[in-house]
């Protein structure tokens, strides 16, 4: 019995630290590949405030995900903010060595009592926040497909029309087959609400840097290239982070209105840097503490 213990120690120990080597040095590589000149000149006096700004909205984005995560599953499975903030950030680290964000599902799952509720709770979560994703997507395809008409108020027309059925289905037809707890009308409208806050978040963070770069853009086109961009990186599966997916469909997007497009991909890279690596660090550390069940 003690060889078997001495074996699982170390091979959880192994485990645990080929998991934080390869997130760390997917970070690097990314940072690596993602090498882009911009003129420093360029850059407004107030650049470095707006960092620190973004950087703000980032810890409050990712503190609206782990509050989410918590009241998702605190029926079933009460635990701190702290913890689901571990959660968070440990599933954020493993998906860049994992595909198709399986890393984020393994670090929430890990060490639950009830994974099938967990699960679940998980999904919902997950499509609650590519609907919205996919109904502001539409309004950046619709602006793509034809420039020359922008609709300023068809994404929040869309938004509020398919919020109302999506809710219908939920409670007409989810809360009647999984009979789960989360599907509760004042926990689902409170989980719609951070996710529309979420989403709100990230657009605001982008379009704050990218009007520092293109100051001549209109409002309406960078908007609609949020919400398209956001919307390309949501519905095609990504491997390993998505690497690539969201500067490309910008590129596709912004071609047409911007002749620099280093005006485009660096503001992008800094909000790679400031929401998804500097997080992917600390979940990467936070990796050593996750508590693994070994079957033996």
């Amino acid at each position: 019995m003690q060889v078997i213990k001495a074996y699982k120690s170390k091979l959880v120990f192994t485990g645990k630290f080929l998991v934080s080597m390869l997130c760390i040095l997917f970070v690097f590589f990314e940072i690596q590949i993602k090498q882009i000149s911009v003129n420093t000149e360029d850059l407004p006096k107030s650049f470095i405030p707006i960092i620190f700004l973004l950087i703000s909205l980032m810890i409050l984005n990712w503190y609206l995900e782990s509050y989410r995560w918590k009241i998702s599953i605190h029926s079933f499975q009460p635990f701190s903010i702290k913890e689901a903030a571990m959660d968070v950030l440990r599933g954020l680290a493993m998906n860049w060595i994992m595909p198709f964000t399986s890393g984020d599902l393994i670090a929430r799952l890990t060490g639950k009592e009830n994974k099938r509720l967990v699960g679940i709770a998980i999904a919902l979560n997950r499509a609650i926040m590519l609907f919205i994703t996919c109904v502001f997507g539409c309004y950046g395809v619709i602006s793509f497909a034809d420039t020359s008409s922008h609709r300023p108020f068809l994404g929040i027309f869309l938004l509020i029309l398919t919020s109302i059925v999506f809710f219908i289905l939920i409670r007409n037809y989810s809360l009647k087959k999984f009979q789960f707890p989360l599907l509760e009308r004042n926990r689902v409208m409170v989980i719609i609400g951070i996710s529309i806050l979420r989403y709100a978040i990230f657009t605001l963070q982008f379009f704050i840097i990218l009007k520092v770069f293109l100051p001549d853009l209109s409002n309406q086109i960078l908007l609609s290239g949020l919400g398209w961009m956001f919307f390309f990186k949501s519905v095609i599966p990504s491997l390993f982070g998505g690497l690539g997916l969201r500067e490309a469909s910008a590129m596709i997007f912004f071609e047409k209105f911007v002749p620099n497009m280093s005006h485009v991909l660096f503001p992008i890279f800094l909000m790679w840097m400031i929401n998804n690596a500097l997080p992917s660090f600390l979940g990467a550390l936070l990796v050593w503490k996750l508590k693994l069940k070994i079957a033996g």
